[in-house]
């Protein structure tokens, strides 16, 4: 049976936790926060249908390979250790509540991403958005790092010694959750309704350069009914839309939330194809809204998750690593 390689992407502000799951053959995954989203009897979108692929794909022997699990700036091999639909189980944390989605996987080897042994090619295949891809192409590396002894992981020189001896300090400084926690309370505090908009452009561009965003609220909002519009280039002159509408809301949020977005198949033509529909909720819960994960046409962005989004953004433009 042919083995596949693959790239799979973690919560690195919980990389502690996802590591002492993968040392119990766990490998965990987000957007498991709610029964339905189950993948074996799926009710509950809001994310939870991204690890489909995952799902469906992953068989007994494949590897994968997961930055930043073991540490800032270290790629962990693991190999599943089941065909993952054969293996999956759903159990949601009881302390982080979430996480749900339960893989089986066994960690083999841990390597710096600045390791002599991993090619830029390889480094600049991370720097995929996704949370899981292919990284079959590279499959002949791979299998080299994982005959690498101990010794040869971990004493050959980095490609970039100083690079690597920067980031390790700066490391052992950097705290993400409090950095996570004081971006968002500093944007709370800034920024009321409308005024959104700017510094959430701002944020997607800087995640998502080869993409298109553009704030287009104002005047015509009430054609389209969307704040924030990214565009993706595609084939043959195609282009794809994600629409966001920005809300300001916090505590319960009313259904009718939707009204807006649901106007953005405006966008739609023979050339451009509305693909996701995201409201950004920046103050409400998820836990106080799990009624709106109902419509499976339109995804919620709550506090939570743009708390994730800024985090990262920052750490962007302030040129951390954070794929």
């Amino acid at each position: 049976m042919t083995k596949n390689y693959w790239a799979y992407r973690i919560d690195k502000t919980n990389s502690d936790f996802f590591n002492k799951e993968l040392q119990l053959g766990r490998l965990r995954q987000g957007w498991g926060y709610d029964e339905g989203q189950n993948l074996r009897n799926l009710s509950v979108n809001n994310g939870a249908r991204r690890n489909i692929p995952m799902f469906q794909k992953v068989k007994k022997g494949d590897v994968l390979l997961i930055p930043h699990i073991s540490g800032y700036n270290q790629l962990t091999l693991a190999v599943a250790t089941e065909d993952w639909e054969k293996g999956y189980l759903f159990e949601i944390n009881p302390i982080l509540k979430d996480y749900g989605h339960i893989f089986p996987a066994q960690p083999e080897k841990i390597i710096s991403k600045d390791h002599s042994a991993v090619s830029a090619n390889l480094r600049r295949s991370l720097k995929n958005p996704s949370r899981f891809w292919s990284l079959n192409p590279y499959g002949e590396e791979i299998e080299h790092i994982l005959k690498l002894s101990e010794y040869e992981l971990n004493s050959t020189q980095p490609r970039n010694t100083m690079e690597s001896i920067a980031n390790e300090s700066f490391k052992s400084l950097f705290k993400p959750q409090e950095f996570k926690k004081l971006i968002y309370e500093n944007c709370i505090k800034k920024f009321q309704s409308a005024e959104w908009e700017k510094p959430l452009v701002e944020a997607l561009q800087k995640l998502y350069p080869t993409y298109q965003v553009d704030a287009v609220g104002g005047h015509s909002e009430q054609l389209h009914g969307t704040d924030i519009k990214i565009t993706i280039p595609g084939l043959f002159g195609q282009s794809y839309v994600i629409a966001i509408q920005v809300k300001d809301y916090e505590g319960t949020v009313p259904p009718n939330i939707i009204d807006q977005i649901n106007k953005a198949d405006y966008f739609t033509d023979e050339n451009t194809k509305v693909i996701e529909k995201i409201i950004v909720i920046t103050r409400a819960e998820k836990e106080k809204n799990k009624n709106l994960l109902n419509y499976s046409d339109v995804k919620f962005v709550f506090l939570e998750e743009l708390k994730e989004l800024l985090s990262e953004a920052g750490q962007t433009i302030l040129g951390l690593d954070t794929k």
